[in-house]
């Protein structure tokens, strides 16, 4: 999806509160803008690198990261963005391999950082991207697996709570409220005039009522949160596959977008929203497959190399303070 002229506003906005607070060497859109499954709803995440100021490299003091207040912004400074890209952090990688229109802000020194992504792959990546990905998929299935249970539970709380005041009221004493299997049940095991019985029935039917008013927006943002995080945790596989595959980084999915946004957009879901079909298991287990075989046949190194990083990182520094010093800020 292109990025609204909204989008773009605010984003400049928030670069040039960067500029105001730090010397960026590298900003761009991050999360879904960045991959290409944004919606007309989705945030604008900003990631950035700053320089740190130099009494950071030659003293104590370090500064390692902040966020813009208000916005969705988080710029890391050079120092700890190395040992993230070294560590091959998939929240951070991606930057290395945004599309050019996606770069709000560069430097020199943030083109040499992207000329040389390659320095940072390894076979870390296994970790970072299979741990995370393996940790989002026993949430995915907890997650699905759990929420029509809840939204049963949580409405027969609810009835509980209302059935204690009528029990005291009516003068009855066989009358409850259980949940199972995700649905909400009523039990009445007492005889009574028929006025008291409708007069029951029908408070408990206006609180079934209300609750379903009530949570339905809930639901519904629930599908919404399943079904994006389905679709990222199947975009961390095929950034993975990419990765260990071919060595590179490949943040916005033009190739897979269709198939994304099919997950995003809840095509995937069952009729009550909160359900995986059995087509995104085939399709995830598919993709866990194609990385298991990536991991065991990639050509990456073991680890990467620290003396190039090192070297990488001290010409990098050097160039900037040679011809561009911001006055007064690290003195």
């Amino acid at each position: 999806m292109k990025i609204s002229e909204t989008a773009r506003k605010e984003a400049e906005g928030i670069v040039e509160d960067i500029r105001n607070i730090c010397n960026p060497i590298l900003i761009g859109f991050g999360g879904s803008i960045a991959y290409g499954t944004n919606v007309p709803t989705s945030d604008v995440d900003i990631r950035g690198i700053y320089m740190n100021p130099l009494n950071e490299f030659i003293g104590i003091n370090n500064s390692e990261q902040f966020r813009i207040p208000g916005s969705d912004a988080t710029v890391y400074g050079i120092k700890k963005m190395f040992n993230l890209l070294l560590n091959c952090n998939p929240n951070v990688i991606e930057m290395l391999g945004l599309l050019p229109e996606h770069y709000l802000f560069k430097t020199p020194e943030g083109n040499i950082l992207i000329e040389n992504y390659r320095m940072f792959l390894s076979k870390r990546a296994i970790k970072s991207f299979g741990g995370y990905a393996n940790a989002q998929m026993n949430r995915l299935i907890n997650r699905s697996g759990r929420a029509l249970e809840y939204i049963g539970a949580n409405e027969a709380r609810s009835l509980q709570k209302a059935i204690m005041s009528i029990k005291n009221r009516e003068s009855i004493q066989n009358l409850k409220a259980e949940e199972k299997d995700g649905t909400a049940y009523i039990s009445i095991n007492e005889t009574m005039p028929v006025d008291q019985y409708f007069r029951i029935n029908q408070e408990l039917a206006n609180i079934h009522s209300d609750y379903r008013s009530s949570t339905r927006n809930n639901k519904a943002s629930a599908h919404d949160k399943l079904a994006k995080h389905m679709m990222h945790l199947m975009r961390l596989y095929m950034m993975a596959i990419d990765i260990l595959e071919k060595q590179e980084i490949i943040t916005y999915r033009e190739k897979e977008h269709d198939l994304l946004m099919s997950i995003r957009n809840g095509d995937f879901l069952e009729k009550d929203g909160l359900t995986p079909k059995k087509e995104f298991e085939t399709l995830l287990l598919e993709y866990k497959g194609r990385f298991d075989h990536a991991q065991n046949s990639t050509k990456l190194p073991e680890h990467p190399d620290y003396d190039a990083a090192n070297s990488l990182m001290m010409s990098i520094v050097k160039l900037y303070y040679e011809i561009s010093c911001n006055d007064g800020y690290g003195d």
